[in-house]
Protein backbone atom coordinates (compact mmCIF):
# COMPACT_ATOMS: atom_id res chain seq x y z
CA UNK A 1 0.00 0.00 0.00
CA UNK A 2 1.59 3.62 -0.75
CA UNK A 3 0.66 6.71 0.56
CA UNK A 4 0.30 10.29 -0.49
CA UNK A 5 2.89 12.40 0.82
CA UNK A 6 0.65 15.57 1.95
CA UNK A 7 3.91 17.71 2.17
CA UNK A 8 5.05 17.35 -1.30
CA UNK A 9 1.34 17.82 -2.63
CA UNK A 10 1.23 21.13 -0.87
CA UNK A 11 4.20 21.73 -2.64
CA UNK A 12 3.06 21.15 -6.05
CA UNK A 13 -0.63 22.89 -5.11
CA UNK A 14 1.74 26.20 -4.31
CA UNK A 15 3.94 25.95 -7.63
CA UNK A 16 0.64 25.94 -9.54
CA UNK A 17 -0.39 29.25 -8.14
CA UNK A 18 2.63 30.48 -8.69
CA UNK A 19 2.55 30.21 -12.28
CA UNK A 20 -0.98 31.34 -12.71
CA UNK A 21 -0.07 34.05 -10.43
CA UNK A 22 3.08 35.06 -13.05
CA UNK A 23 0.96 34.00 -16.22
CA UNK A 24 -2.15 36.31 -14.71
CA UNK A 25 0.67 39.28 -14.41
CA UNK A 26 1.93 38.35 -17.42
CA UNK A 27 -1.80 38.96 -19.70
CA UNK A 28 -2.43 42.17 -17.20
CA UNK A 29 1.02 43.85 -18.29
CA UNK A 30 0.50 42.65 -21.95
CA UNK A 31 -3.04 44.37 -22.05
CA UNK A 32 -1.56 47.58 -19.71
CA UNK A 33 0.93 47.91 -23.03
CA UNK A 34 -1.63 47.72 -25.62
CA UNK A 35 -4.09 49.63 -24.04
CA UNK A 36 -1.64 52.37 -23.15
CA UNK A 37 -0.50 52.00 -26.50
CA UNK A 38 -3.91 52.70 -28.28
CA UNK A 39 -4.62 55.54 -25.93
CA UNK A 40 -1.32 57.28 -26.64
CA UNK A 41 -2.10 56.39 -30.68
CA UNK A 42 -2.32 59.32 -33.43
CA UNK A 43 -5.11 60.21 -36.08
CA UNK A 44 -5.59 61.90 -38.73
CA UNK A 45 -8.92 63.83 -38.08
CA UNK A 46 -10.57 67.00 -38.18
CA UNK A 47 -12.96 68.57 -35.96
CA UNK A 48 -16.53 70.31 -37.77
CA UNK A 49 -19.74 71.24 -36.77
CA UNK A 50 -23.26 71.42 -38.10
CA UNK A 51 -26.84 72.97 -36.63
CA UNK A 52 -30.32 71.13 -37.94
CA UNK A 53 -31.74 73.76 -40.80
CA UNK A 54 -33.83 76.29 -39.69
CA UNK A 55 -32.22 76.50 -36.90
CA UNK A 56 -28.81 78.21 -37.08
CA UNK A 57 -26.24 78.99 -34.41
CA UNK A 58 -22.86 81.12 -34.13
CA UNK A 59 -20.18 79.10 -32.32
CA UNK A 60 -18.40 81.72 -29.92
CA UNK A 61 -16.15 78.98 -29.02
CA UNK A 62 -15.21 75.46 -28.63
CA UNK A 63 -12.19 72.74 -28.68
CA UNK A 64 -11.29 69.08 -28.41
CA UNK A 65 -8.98 68.12 -25.26
CA UNK A 66 -6.97 65.50 -24.67
CA UNK A 67 -5.28 65.15 -20.66
CA UNK A 68 -6.33 68.90 -20.08
CA UNK A 69 -4.31 69.59 -23.27
CA UNK A 70 -6.37 71.38 -26.50
CA UNK A 71 -5.61 69.24 -29.38
CA UNK A 72 -8.23 70.87 -31.96
CA UNK A 73 -10.30 73.80 -32.26
CA UNK A 74 -14.07 73.50 -33.50
CA UNK A 75 -14.70 76.20 -36.77
CA UNK A 76 -16.01 79.08 -34.90
CA UNK A 77 -16.24 81.64 -38.24
CA UNK A 78 -20.03 81.02 -39.80
CA UNK A 79 -23.62 81.23 -39.75
CA UNK A 80 -24.21 77.14 -38.98
CA UNK A 81 -27.64 75.74 -39.98
CA UNK A 82 -25.76 73.02 -42.39
CA UNK A 83 -28.18 70.12 -41.18
CA UNK A 84 -28.25 67.63 -38.04
CA UNK A 85 -25.51 64.77 -38.52
CA UNK A 86 -24.28 67.13 -42.17
CA UNK A 87 -20.40 68.05 -43.00
CA UNK A 88 -19.64 71.43 -41.87
CA UNK A 89 -16.93 73.85 -41.86
CA UNK A 90 -12.96 72.35 -41.91
CA UNK A 91 -10.08 74.27 -41.04
CA UNK A 92 -6.39 72.55 -41.07
CA UNK A 93 -4.57 73.57 -38.30
CA UNK A 94 -1.61 72.08 -36.45
CA UNK A 95 -0.89 68.36 -37.60
CA UNK A 96 -2.40 66.16 -39.30
CA UNK A 97 -1.98 63.38 -36.83
CA UNK A 98 -3.36 64.25 -33.61
CA UNK A 99 -4.42 62.65 -30.25
CA UNK A 100 -7.70 61.78 -29.49
CA UNK A 101 -10.07 63.43 -27.52
CA UNK A 102 -11.63 62.85 -24.01
CA UNK A 103 -13.54 65.78 -23.73
CA UNK A 104 -15.41 68.83 -25.57
CA UNK A 105 -15.81 72.50 -24.58
CA UNK A 106 -18.74 74.28 -26.82
CA UNK A 107 -20.31 77.53 -26.49
CA UNK A 108 -22.45 79.05 -28.60
CA UNK A 109 -25.71 81.64 -29.59
CA UNK A 110 -28.64 80.35 -30.83
CA UNK A 111 -30.64 82.73 -33.00
CA UNK A 112 -33.84 81.15 -33.20
CA UNK A 113 -33.87 81.36 -29.31
CA UNK A 114 -31.84 84.73 -28.85
CA UNK A 115 -29.79 82.95 -26.15
CA UNK A 116 -26.50 82.03 -25.31
CA UNK A 117 -25.39 78.02 -24.33
CA UNK A 118 -22.23 76.72 -23.32
CA UNK A 119 -20.74 73.38 -21.65
CA UNK A 120 -17.98 71.17 -20.75
CA UNK A 121 -18.49 67.58 -21.99
CA UNK A 122 -16.70 64.27 -20.94
CA UNK A 123 -15.88 61.70 -24.44
CA UNK A 124 -16.17 58.54 -24.69
CA UNK A 125 -12.59 57.84 -25.74
CA UNK A 126 -12.48 53.93 -25.75
CA UNK A 127 -15.70 54.11 -27.86
CA UNK A 128 -14.19 56.65 -30.33
CA UNK A 129 -10.72 54.63 -30.57
CA UNK A 130 -12.64 51.34 -31.02
CA UNK A 131 -14.83 53.16 -33.65
CA UNK A 132 -11.99 54.25 -35.40
CA UNK A 133 -9.45 51.42 -35.35
CA UNK A 134 -12.04 48.85 -36.53
CA UNK A 135 -13.21 51.33 -39.84
CA UNK A 136 -15.44 50.03 -42.50
CA UNK A 137 -15.44 48.94 -45.96
CA UNK A 138 -15.67 51.82 -48.56
CA UNK A 139 -17.28 50.60 -51.91
CA UNK A 140 -16.60 53.14 -54.26
CA UNK A 141 -12.98 53.37 -53.76
CA UNK A 142 -12.76 49.48 -52.91
CA UNK A 143 -10.97 50.33 -50.21
CA UNK A 144 -11.27 49.99 -45.62
CA UNK A 145 -11.14 53.13 -44.22
CA UNK A 146 -12.00 54.95 -41.12
CA UNK A 147 -13.61 58.09 -39.78
CA UNK A 148 -11.77 61.62 -40.90
CA UNK A 149 -14.33 63.81 -38.78
CA UNK A 150 -15.17 64.83 -35.27
CA UNK A 151 -18.76 66.32 -36.00
CA UNK A 152 -20.22 68.88 -33.59
CA UNK A 153 -23.72 69.38 -33.32
CA UNK A 154 -26.07 71.83 -31.57
CA UNK A 155 -29.71 72.32 -31.73
CA UNK A 156 -32.47 74.30 -29.36
CA UNK A 157 -32.58 73.76 -26.03
CA UNK A 158 -29.32 73.12 -25.32
CA UNK A 159 -28.41 70.19 -27.23
CA UNK A 160 -25.17 68.82 -28.35
CA UNK A 161 -24.39 66.04 -30.43
CA UNK A 162 -20.78 64.49 -31.41
CA UNK A 163 -20.25 61.84 -34.04
CA UNK A 164 -17.81 60.24 -35.94
CA UNK A 165 -18.17 60.97 -39.39
CA UNK A 166 -16.04 59.75 -42.56
CA UNK A 167 -15.75 61.16 -45.77
CA UNK A 168 -17.65 58.12 -47.52
CA UNK A 169 -20.93 58.46 -45.76
CA UNK A 170 -20.62 56.38 -42.52
CA UNK A 171 -21.60 58.49 -39.27
CA UNK A 172 -21.92 57.20 -36.03
CA UNK A 173 -23.21 58.63 -32.79
CA UNK A 174 -20.83 58.76 -29.74
CA UNK A 175 -21.94 61.35 -27.72
CA UNK A 176 -24.78 63.14 -26.49
CA UNK A 177 -25.42 66.29 -23.88
CA UNK A 178 -27.09 68.73 -22.43
CA UNK A 179 -24.94 72.70 -22.22
CA UNK A 180 -26.39 75.00 -19.82
CA UNK A 181 -27.70 78.17 -21.21
CA UNK A 182 -25.35 81.22 -20.40
CA UNK A 183 -24.86 85.49 -20.39
CA UNK A 184 -22.31 86.79 -21.92
CA UNK A 185 -21.84 90.26 -23.36
CA UNK A 186 -22.92 91.52 -27.14
CA UNK A 187 -20.10 93.45 -27.32
CA UNK A 188 -17.44 90.97 -26.40
CA UNK A 189 -19.04 88.85 -28.86
CA UNK A 190 -19.40 91.11 -31.37
CA UNK A 191 -15.80 91.95 -30.46
CA UNK A 192 -14.81 88.54 -31.61
CA UNK A 193 -16.71 88.91 -34.87
CA UNK A 194 -15.35 92.04 -36.17
CA UNK A 195 -11.96 90.66 -36.71
CA UNK A 196 -13.89 88.59 -39.53
CA UNK A 197 -15.84 92.06 -40.55
CA UNK A 198 -19.28 90.29 -40.23
CA UNK A 199 -20.66 93.69 -37.75
CA UNK A 200 -20.24 95.71 -41.02
CA UNK A 201 -22.85 93.71 -42.78
CA UNK A 202 -25.51 94.97 -40.29
CA UNK A 203 -24.89 98.70 -41.89
CA UNK A 204 -24.85 100.11 -38.22
CA UNK A 205 -22.66 101.77 -35.92
CA UNK A 206 -21.06 98.91 -33.15
CA UNK A 207 -21.61 100.47 -30.60
CA UNK A 208 -25.12 100.92 -31.38
CA UNK A 209 -25.89 96.98 -32.36
CA UNK A 210 -28.28 95.09 -30.16
CA UNK A 211 -28.07 91.61 -29.72
CA UNK A 212 -32.07 91.78 -31.21
CA UNK A 213 -30.85 93.66 -34.35
CA UNK A 214 -27.64 91.37 -34.31
CA UNK A 215 -29.95 88.11 -34.05
CA UNK A 216 -32.39 89.49 -36.94
CA UNK A 217 -30.22 90.80 -39.14
CA UNK A 218 -28.90 87.25 -39.53
CA UNK A 219 -32.18 85.25 -39.36
CA UNK A 220 -33.54 87.74 -42.38
CA UNK A 221 -30.62 88.80 -44.28
CA UNK A 222 -28.15 86.55 -44.66
CA UNK A 223 -29.96 83.99 -46.78
CA UNK A 224 -31.47 82.28 -44.48
CA UNK A 225 -34.93 81.14 -44.53
CA UNK A 226 -34.63 80.31 -41.00
CA UNK A 227 -36.31 83.24 -39.63
CA UNK A 228 -39.40 82.71 -42.38
CA UNK A 229 -39.94 79.47 -40.69
CA UNK A 230 -39.61 80.57 -36.86
CA UNK A 231 -42.43 83.05 -37.97
CA UNK A 232 -44.17 80.19 -39.46
CA UNK A 233 -44.27 78.45 -36.53
CA UNK A 234 -44.91 81.29 -34.70
CA UNK A 235 -42.09 80.55 -32.35
CA UNK A 236 -42.78 77.35 -31.04
CA UNK A 237 -39.61 75.75 -31.58
CA UNK A 238 -40.02 71.74 -31.23
CA UNK A 239 -37.59 71.47 -27.98
CA UNK A 240 -36.98 67.98 -27.16
CA UNK A 241 -37.34 66.82 -31.11
CA UNK A 242 -33.58 65.63 -31.35
CA UNK A 243 -33.87 63.53 -28.25
CA UNK A 244 -36.62 62.35 -29.59
CA UNK A 245 -34.58 61.59 -33.02
CA UNK A 246 -32.35 59.24 -31.13
CA UNK A 247 -35.42 56.48 -30.10
CA UNK A 248 -33.84 53.43 -31.74
CA UNK A 249 -35.33 50.09 -33.05
CA UNK A 250 -35.19 46.80 -34.27
CA UNK A 251 -34.74 47.73 -38.27
CA UNK A 252 -33.71 46.81 -41.65
CA UNK A 253 -34.26 47.79 -45.03
CA UNK A 254 -35.25 44.76 -47.09
CA UNK A 255 -35.95 44.80 -51.17
CA UNK A 256 -38.34 43.44 -52.99
CA UNK A 257 -38.50 42.76 -56.48
CA UNK A 258 -40.64 41.04 -58.95
CA UNK A 259 -37.98 40.47 -61.70
CA UNK A 260 -35.88 37.19 -60.60
CA UNK A 261 -33.15 39.19 -62.20
CA UNK A 262 -32.62 41.73 -60.13
CA UNK A 263 -30.17 41.82 -57.07
CA UNK A 264 -29.02 44.73 -54.74
CA UNK A 265 -25.11 46.43 -54.85
CA UNK A 266 -25.85 48.47 -52.21
CA UNK A 267 -27.99 50.44 -49.20
CA UNK A 268 -27.01 53.56 -48.34
CA UNK A 269 -29.27 55.05 -45.52
CA UNK A 270 -29.65 57.94 -43.05
CA UNK A 271 -31.35 58.43 -40.20
CA UNK A 272 -33.00 61.59 -37.89
CA UNK A 273 -30.51 61.21 -35.57
CA UNK A 274 -27.54 62.03 -38.03
CA UNK A 275 -26.06 58.26 -38.53
CA UNK A 276 -25.70 57.10 -41.80
CA UNK A 277 -24.69 53.95 -43.02
CA UNK A 278 -23.64 51.50 -45.94
CA UNK A 279 -26.19 49.02 -44.79
CA UNK A 280 -25.13 45.36 -45.42
CA UNK A 281 -26.07 42.24 -47.62
CA UNK A 282 -27.05 39.97 -45.09
CA UNK A 283 -25.57 36.99 -44.83
CA UNK A 284 -27.16 33.14 -44.59
CA UNK A 285 -26.59 34.15 -41.30
CA UNK A 286 -28.32 37.22 -40.14
CA UNK A 287 -31.47 38.72 -40.65
CA UNK A 288 -30.11 42.56 -40.67
CA UNK A 289 -31.94 43.55 -37.81
CA UNK A 290 -30.19 45.96 -36.24
CA UNK A 291 -31.09 49.04 -33.66
CA UNK A 292 -31.13 51.85 -35.42
CA UNK A 293 -33.04 55.30 -35.12
CA UNK A 294 -36.06 56.11 -37.58
CA UNK A 295 -34.85 56.21 -40.78
CA UNK A 296 -34.74 59.90 -43.30
CA UNK A 297 -33.54 59.21 -46.27
CA UNK A 298 -32.50 56.11 -48.39
CA UNK A 299 -29.94 55.75 -51.65
CA UNK A 300 -30.10 52.13 -53.79
CA UNK A 301 -28.31 50.82 -56.33
CA UNK A 302 -29.76 47.72 -57.94
CA UNK A 303 -28.40 45.89 -61.20
CA UNK A 304 -31.18 43.57 -63.34
CA UNK A 305 -29.14 42.36 -66.50
CA UNK A 306 -26.68 44.62 -67.55
CA UNK A 307 -28.87 47.19 -66.35
CA UNK A 308 -27.79 48.98 -63.53
CA UNK A 309 -30.48 52.02 -61.91
CA UNK A 310 -30.08 54.19 -58.74
CA UNK A 311 -33.57 55.43 -56.48
CA UNK A 312 -33.23 58.32 -54.02
CA UNK A 313 -35.96 57.68 -51.48
CA UNK A 314 -36.95 61.07 -48.90
CA UNK A 315 -39.29 60.19 -46.13
CA UNK A 316 -42.25 62.06 -45.20
CA UNK A 317 -41.59 62.60 -41.81
CA UNK A 318 -44.99 62.90 -40.05
CA UNK A 319 -46.05 59.88 -42.00
CA UNK A 320 -42.76 58.25 -40.75
CA UNK A 321 -43.50 58.75 -37.52
CA UNK A 322 -47.27 57.86 -37.35
CA UNK A 323 -46.51 54.52 -38.94
CA UNK A 324 -43.62 54.02 -36.62
CA UNK A 325 -45.78 54.41 -33.33
CA UNK A 326 -48.56 52.17 -35.65
CA UNK A 327 -46.30 49.30 -36.10
CA UNK A 328 -44.00 49.33 -33.05
CA UNK A 329 -46.98 49.90 -30.21
CA UNK A 330 -44.05 51.09 -28.20
CA UNK A 331 -42.05 47.87 -28.38
CA UNK A 332 -38.74 49.00 -29.96
CA UNK A 333 -37.49 45.21 -29.84
CA UNK A 334 -40.29 44.18 -32.06
CA UNK A 335 -38.46 43.23 -35.72
CA UNK A 336 -39.79 45.73 -38.63
CA UNK A 337 -38.82 46.51 -42.20
CA UNK A 338 -38.95 49.28 -44.69
CA UNK A 339 -40.10 46.87 -47.81
CA UNK A 340 -38.89 48.22 -50.89
CA UNK A 341 -41.07 46.68 -53.66
CA UNK A 342 -39.83 47.68 -57.67
CA UNK A 343 -41.80 46.43 -60.32
CA UNK A 344 -41.24 44.17 -62.87
CA UNK A 345 -40.36 46.87 -65.03
CA UNK A 346 -37.63 47.76 -62.78
CA UNK A 347 -39.05 51.59 -63.09
CA UNK A 348 -41.53 51.89 -59.94
CA UNK A 349 -41.30 51.93 -56.67
CA UNK A 350 -44.02 51.38 -53.54
CA UNK A 351 -42.60 51.77 -49.50
CA UNK A 352 -44.49 49.41 -46.97
CA UNK A 353 -43.49 49.69 -43.23
CA UNK A 354 -44.08 45.81 -42.43
CA UNK A 355 -43.85 43.31 -39.50
CA UNK A 356 -42.36 40.64 -41.67
CA UNK A 357 -43.29 38.19 -38.61
CA UNK A 358 -47.01 38.84 -38.44
CA UNK A 359 -49.22 35.89 -39.34
CA UNK A 360 -51.66 37.87 -41.53
CA UNK A 361 -50.05 40.73 -43.59
CA UNK A 362 -49.13 44.06 -41.19
CA UNK A 363 -47.77 46.48 -43.14
CA UNK A 364 -48.75 50.12 -43.50
CA UNK A 365 -47.91 51.82 -47.09
CA UNK A 366 -45.60 55.03 -46.97
CA UNK A 367 -47.52 56.95 -49.84
CA UNK A 368 -46.38 60.26 -49.10
CA UNK A 369 -42.19 59.92 -49.57
CA UNK A 370 -40.22 61.55 -52.28
CA UNK A 371 -38.95 58.47 -54.99
CA UNK A 372 -36.97 58.96 -57.54
CA UNK A 373 -35.17 56.96 -60.16
CA UNK A 374 -32.45 57.27 -62.40
CA UNK A 375 -30.54 55.17 -64.75
CA UNK A 376 -27.04 54.62 -63.96
CA UNK A 377 -23.50 54.09 -66.50
CA UNK A 378 -22.84 50.01 -66.54
CA UNK A 379 -19.44 50.52 -65.66
CA UNK A 380 -20.23 51.59 -61.76
CA UNK A 381 -22.07 48.17 -61.90
CA UNK A 382 -19.41 46.10 -62.60
CA UNK A 383 -17.44 48.19 -59.73
CA UNK A 384 -19.90 47.68 -57.17
CA UNK A 385 -20.36 43.60 -57.93
CA UNK A 386 -16.43 43.64 -58.31
CA UNK A 387 -16.18 44.92 -54.25
CA UNK A 388 -19.33 42.97 -53.22
CA UNK A 389 -17.13 39.88 -54.21
CA UNK A 390 -13.41 40.76 -53.11
CA UNK A 391 -14.43 42.07 -50.04
CA UNK A 392 -17.82 39.91 -49.39
CA UNK A 393 -16.16 38.77 -45.70
CA UNK A 394 -15.49 42.14 -44.51
CA UNK A 395 -18.43 43.64 -46.14
CA UNK A 396 -20.90 40.97 -44.75
CA UNK A 397 -19.36 41.71 -41.11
Amino acid sequence: MTYDNPNIKQEEKTKKLKILHILLLIVIAVTHVNCNGMENKKYEWLPTECAPKMYPVWIVSGYFSSEEKIVAFVPNYDFVDNGWGKHGSTELVGSELKSLPDELFIEWFSFTENKFYKGTFSLPKDTIIALMERGFPVIDKRLHQTYRYLLVGLAPGGTVAVWLRSSDGWVTEVGHYQAEETTRTLESFLGELRTWGWVQELDMDPKDVTQEDFRNSFLYKNESRAGRHLDSIQGKIPFGLWDKYREKFLFRVRMDYDDPNAMTDRIKSEYYNGEEEYMQIYPQNDNGFKKRARIRFFNTYWSFGRTLKETTVMMDETELMEAYNTLYEGNPDREIELRVHVNKENNFIRLWLSDPHAEYPRELELTKAYIKIYPVDENDRHRYIAFREEFKDMYNQ
